[in-house]
């Protein structure tokens, strides 16, 4: 668990910078431009949930199971996301060209930098995530955090220094993820021994068939997080998309905890097939319920204060939006880890049907409690519909790895000895 402690103090430096670029983002831009900035990044992440098939998880999949060499992962995983993000970018290229009323919510040059960001967010986040797949979290850990560092900096450039507005927010993005692409495949090349590798017909046929079956669950996933945004974005205006968008991203910084820890955990989680891992998932999950529930609830409690200083007052109809979506996240982010198991173990339909059913109470609500509540309806239906997907996401890890709920959910003793245990060894480590 040595890992994943020092992971987690790399997060809080990818947190902190995280949150730094969103204050300085929303202070720059103010609600109107934050809202224009959320829409045209909106545009792209829509094409790209439709279009570009969940290949980087099958790739980093195969890696862990022996499947493919990371060379030959690496071309398979590049092969299949270039067809994904060529038709996304082609379907993105002939939207543009329509009278939407969606579009008029930003400038087309805000568009056009958008549609940049499929090829580029998919591949730096599909070779990162590779770092972490071979076990070898040194060069993980320093790219992810170093990325991190290079988007504050880059903002900072480009909207406080030469003013470019929300156009310069969008070209921040896609440096630094092109400077993140390239820096890892320097990396893998000379550490991991990359090479150039044939792609197979089969080897396609066994990713698109993976991704196929994890469709589901990716748009599931994503449609949950974004439909209160792509709503909003058909019938609000700017002010009210940047409030209700920028709640979603503080509140769902919680999850780079089990995202971090899931980086770690899934090369083990693959290795043992069978079981999985699933007393150390269950394990994690624990951990996760007391951490991001201290973490959320102290946010919740001391929103208004924290919004006002840090973003000013003009965003303080944020403050009901986080603690309602506080709820929600921190469903989401105990039930987490779990997700990445049944990735691991070949079960990713499992994790399309609970976030199907997110969705779909998602969808639901939102249509009763939006003309009644406004951004407080839309933020109410997320955080239900996490509860749904989470609640049906720990029912099915009961039932396949036959422990009863207690079993799963009882705190005990011996998970916060490791935690002592690992975090004292890793003192130790930093000190010698």
């Amino acid at each position: 668990m040595g890992n994943m402690f020092l992971n987690f103090g790399f997060k809080v430096l990818i947190v902190l910078t995280g949150a730094t670029s969103q204050i300085l983002l929303a202070r720059i831009l103010g609600p109107s431009g934050r809202g224009s900035y959320a829409v045209a990044l909106l545009f792209s992440t829509v094409l790209t949930m439709l279009f570009v098939l969940s290949t980087d998880t099958a790739g980093r999949y195969y890696i862990l199971n022996k499947r493919f060499t990371l060379s030959e992962g690496v071309a398979h995983i590049t092969i299949c996301g270039l067809i994904g993000c060529t038709v996304a970018v082609a379907f993105g290229l002939l939207l543009i060209q329509l009278p939407f009323p969606f579009l008029a919510k930003s400038t087309p040059v805000c568009f056009y930098l958008a549609l940049a960001t499929i090829p580029s967010s998919f591949f730096s986040y599909a070779y990162l995530a590779l770092l972490a797949a071979d076990d070898k979290f040194r060069w993980f850990f320093i790219v992810s955090s170093g990325s991190s560092v290079l988007g504050l900096f880059l903002i900072f450039v480009f909207l406080w220094l030469l003013r470019l507005g929300v156009a310069g927010a969008v070209l921040a993005i896609n440096i630094n993820q092109m400077l993140t692409i390239f820096t890892v495949l320097v990396v893998l090349r000379r550490s991991y021994g990359l090479r150039l590798a044939r792609v197979t017909r089969q080897g396609m046929i066994d990713m698109f068939r993976y991704g196929a079956r994890y469709y589901a669950g990716k748009i599931g996933n994503q449609a949950n997080f974004h439909i209160g945004t792509i709503i909003l974005a058909l019938f609000a205006d700017q002010t009210e998309i940047g409030m209700f968008s920028l709640a979603v991203t503080l509140t769902s910084q919680i999850m780079l905890v089990p995202d971090s820890l899931g980086d770690i955990l899934m090369p083990r989680i693959a290795a043992d097939h069978l079981q999985g891992q699933s007393e150390l998932v269950a394990k994690v999950c624990r951990i996760m319920c007391l951490l991001s529930g201290f973490v959320l609830f102290t946010f919740a409690l001391f929103a208004e204060p924290i919004i006002t200083v840090l973003f000013s007052k003009s965003f303080i109809l944020m403050v009901p939006l986080v603690q309602i979506l506080s709820v929600g996240f921190f469903c989401r982010s105990t039930v987490k880890m779990m997700e990445y198991y049944f990735i691991m173990t070949g079960n990713p339909k499992i994790v399309s049907t609970s976030t199907l059913l997110g969705v779909t109470v998602n969808l639901a609500l939102m249509s009763v409690l939006m003309p009644i509540m406004g951004l407080s309806g839309a933020a109410t239906a997320m955080s239900v519909s996490y509860m749904a997907g989470s609640s049906l996401l720990s029912f099915n890890f009961c039932q396949r790895t036959g422990k009863d709920f207690g079993e799963v959910w009882r705190h005990k003793k011996s998970d916060w000895l490791a935690v002592t245990e690992n975090t004292h060894r890793l003192f130790l480590k930093q000190r010698s």
